[in-house]
């Protein structure tokens, strides 16, 4: 689809130096917020399959930004709270040039698909 090509292609432009994918970077934020969850989570709340967390996650994994616990749930850890702090900044100057290309219209026909996709 043309619209994530753009989005990933102007996120890119703010976050590519921290080379982490934007899927990465949803669970990256989600499982800061949580600290700790199961894969399970993760796709239910991200609205993902399993395959692509495990994908996604394998490599927040082996960069030991998450592990997995006794219980094989994963946390983040303070290497990967580091990274989330570092991150909100640059990701902060992507939503606001995201919303000034959107123009408020737009954010509001964007949501409105959104509401409409998870009735």
């Amino acid at each position: 689809m043309k619209a994530n090509r753009l989005m990933q292609q102007l996120f890119k432009k703010h976050l590519g130096q921290f080379g982490i994918t934007m899927s990465q970077l949803s669970l990256l934020f989600y499982i800061s917020k949580k600290e700790v969850v199961t894969q399970q989570e993760i796709a239910d709340n991200l609205f993902l399959d399993k395959s692509t967390v495990t994908r996604n996650l394998q490599r927040l994994l082996n960069d030991r930004f998450m592990k997995k616990n006794a219980d094989r749930k994963i946390e983040i850890t303070t290497k990967g709270k580091r990274l989330a702090e570092k991150v909100i900044p640059h990701w902060q100057m992507a939503m606001k040039e995201t919303q000034e290309r959107l123009s408020p219209k737009g954010e509001k026909a964007i949501n409105l698909i959104l509401e409409k996709l998870t009735q």
